[in-house]
């Protein structure tokens, strides 16, 4: 793979008799390989439940489930750790998986570990480094939004941006029932 290399590029864009200037490092190439967003993980407390709330809400599809699954059942690596360490840095962590994909081929890794410790399943706050949210488009934010809270999801208040550069958009937080956060997104 070439490196990357980066050179600092200013661009000029024209809208509607206005001019914007954007400034920045441009990288020719991406020094990762970067292709896609393949998958995100969400930890939940109940994986059979989270899957089905997805299938249901979203219109996922299940592409598989696994476990439960004993790291004292699998063997340890060269070092003598058990593969939830030895892979995750989480020893001795029992753990269920399933895998959902949207309708457009994002997936969805939900994953539920077994911890004898109960701080464990105490939800992340939103506004935590390493908390974030799932962006989704859809057509129609308000019978989006009604679907949602009619299955347990905590709704915020919709804001409105306007792009001004090429188009305008209606943004809405919400709270699933394990306290991920999506967003949603009307482009108009």
């Amino acid at each position: 793979m070439k490196p990357a290399t980066a050179r600092f590029q200013s661009v000029v864009v024209r809208r509607n008799n206005r001019r914007w200037l954007f400034s920045g490092i441009v990288m020719a190439h991406a020094a990762l390989g970067f292709k896609r967003c393949d998958h995100i993980t969400w930890t939940v407390a109940d994986v059979d439940a989270a899957a089905d709330f997805y299938i249901l809400v979203l219109g996922a599809s299940l592409v598989y489930r696994i476990g439960p699954i004993d790291p004292a059942d699998l063997t340890p690596d060269e070092h003598g750790r058990d593969w939830t360490h030895a892979h995750l840095g989480l020893p001795g962590a029992r753990f269920k998986v399933s895998i959902v994909e949207l309708p457009d081929g994002f997936r969805i890794e939900l994953i539920q570990f077994d911890f004898s410790d109960e701080a464990a399943d105490a939800p992340i706050e939103r506004e935590r480094i390493g908390a974030g949210h799932l962006g989704i488009e859809v057509q129609d934010i308000e019978a989006a939004s009604a679907f949602l809270r009619e299955h347990g999801c905590t709704l915020h208040t919709p804001f409105y941006v306007d792009m001004d550069i090429d188009e305008s958009a209606i943004f809405r937080h919400c709270v699933d029932p394990w306290g991920h956060t999506f967003e949603l997104v009307e482009r108009r």
